[in-house]
């Protein structure tokens, strides 16, 4: 019987057709519901996997410190010498330097973990690095103007920020210097 401008009812939705059984009428769209709905859920519940940046150079590390996820993994394949400062440690990651070196050349800072949560307030992070060389960085302080000292000079090596949390395991610090910057001699 068609239906058409009618108010369907509790009855009309339950009520087999003639000639049909429940078993092919509301409840199987009940058993396919509840089936996608059983699918969905081991959908969302397949764990997300974490992933692993292989770096070997300045490029690789600088991406992947600004490509990692919390929970991703930072595995050095190769020495490598900075050129520039690099980006902040910003997430949960692990950094394994497979007994390889990262090396400031005199001159750039090593790694500044702090979570800036996408502008100037610091949040929580926790970062672990393990089994590599840092060497001969170097944090320097800005240049102080009108009449006032230079800026600090902070953590050569590793900075770890106020609410960071930072484990080091089987890590090497060596020639290594955190240098204030020029105070102003203008008055």
């Amino acid at each position: 019987m068609p239906i058409r401008n009618r108010k369907l009812t509790k009855s009309m939705l339950t009520a087999a057709p003639p000639g049909r059984h429940h078993s092919r009428g509301p409840r199987r769209g009940l058993r396919a519901l509840a089936f996608s709905g059983l699918a969905m859920l081991m959908v969302l519940a397949v764990p997300v996997r974490a992933a692993n940046f292989d770096v070997n150079d300045f490029a690789t590390l600088q991406t992947a410190l600004t490509s990692a996820a919390d929970g991703d993994t930072i595995t050095f394949t190769g020495d490598i010498t900075l050129n520039a400062d690099l980006p902040a440690v910003q997430k949960n990651v692990t950094i394994i330097g497979a007994n390889h070196t990262l090396d400031g050349a005199g001159t750039y800072r090593g790694f500044l973990v702090a979570n800036f949560n996408g502008g100037s307030t610091l949040t929580a992070v926790t970062v672990a690095i393990q089994d590599l060389t840092i060497t001969n960085t170097k944090a320097s302080g800005g240049t102080g103007g009108n009449a006032s000292g230079g800026g600090a000079g902070l953590g050569g090596a590793i900075f770890v920020a106020d609410q960071a949390n930072v484990t080091v395991s089987n890590v090497s610090l060596t020639s290594n210097a955190a240098v204030g910057g020029n105070g102003s001699d203008t008055t």
